[in-house]
């Protein structure tokens, strides 16, 4: 006997998976468990950038920073974003390296601080577990820095940069700091960001490592110091190679005369005292958050 003939239904949609729950509401165990859970997310992604072939170069570049004058013994790290999402606990997880390359040879503890307004209860909870403390207050980048001091400030606005400089501004703060974030010299035009243009010409710029594990462009940095260089390390060389040359026009019967540009203005040295009075800062804009740590 033929077996009936039935008409497919529709497949029926897995229903919504539930909102995951306000930190607030959760019990204890249930915070400690949520905490547990991202410390996992964020190791294996260490433990990805740890296996991957970009580390030597890692390795190398930091064996460097440690064996500079002024060596960093702490870190700040500001600008990482919310670390619910995957972005950020790829730089939390490269932030966990550079702790661990400044710790090595010799064996020490490196303090680490860290901050973004856009943290919430449960990403303080997740930094602490992780032996990190926050800043006692959100200084919108002017933190002046009493230790030498890696900044590990991954693509924060300029103004946050311009902030950190300013507030170690002399020869030997900027030489305490060194700087792990945007490539400082696409401000070094930079009107509204006077420290940051002023400081270009003195700056010594070295490419971070990339690593395919990351998602695009997450941990794309470049590493700074001032008024020194690293021993056996090559600077970054901008690229040249692009070599189109457009196909020559037919002349024209007349040509306008093109005014004469600008004079460059003169860059100031060091040795000048003018080069350490810089204008007063312009206003932050809107991305720059002055969120209080308090509440956390």
């Amino acid at each position: 006997m033929a077996e009936a003939w039935t008409t497919p239904g529709r497949r029926r949609r897995a229903p919504p998976a539930p909102p995951a729950q306000a930190w607030g509401e959760l019990s204890d165990e249930d915070k400690e468990a949520r905490i547990d859970r991202l410390v996992d997310a964020v190791q294996k992604k260490q433990g990805a950038l740890h296996a991957s072939a970009a580390q030597q170069r890692l390795q190398d570049l930091f064996a460097a920073v440690r064996n500079r004058e002024g060596a960093p013994t702490s870190i700040l790290c500001l600008g990482i974003g919310a670390l619910r999402d995957a972005a950020a606990q790829m730089q939390l997880a490269m932030l966990l390296e550079l702790r661990s390359a400044l710790e090595c040879h010799p064996p020490c503890v490196c303090p680490v601080e860290v901050y973004d307004p856009l943290f919430d209860a449960q990403d303080a909870a997740l930094v602490r577990r992780l032996g990190m403390r926050l800043p006692d207050a959100n200084k919108c980048g002017s933190y002046t820095l009493d230790a030498p001091t890696l900044a590990y400030m991954p693509h924060c606005p300029k103004e946050l940069y311009d902030a950190l400089l300013r507030a170690n501004w002399s020869k030997d703060g900027l030489r305490r700091l060194v700087l792990c974030g945007n490539d400082l010299e696409r401000y070094s035009m930079s009107a509204d960001t006077p420290a940051l243009a002023r400081i270009s010409p003195h700056t010594q710029r070295y490419a971070m490592p990339d690593y395919d594990a990351a998602p695009t462009g997450a941990l794309d940095a470049t590493l700074h110091v001032f008024f020194t260089t690293l021993a056996c390390e090559p600077l970054l060389v901008e690229e040249s190679g692009w070599s189109y040359q457009p196909a020559p026009r037919k002349a024209k019967g007349r040509t306008r005369k093109k005014p004469a540009p600008a004079p460059l203005p003169a860059v100031l040295q060091p040795e000048e005292e003018a080069f350490w009075t810089l204008p007063s800062a312009a206003a932050s804009g809107a991305e720059v958050f002055t969120t209080s740590i308090d509440a956390l």
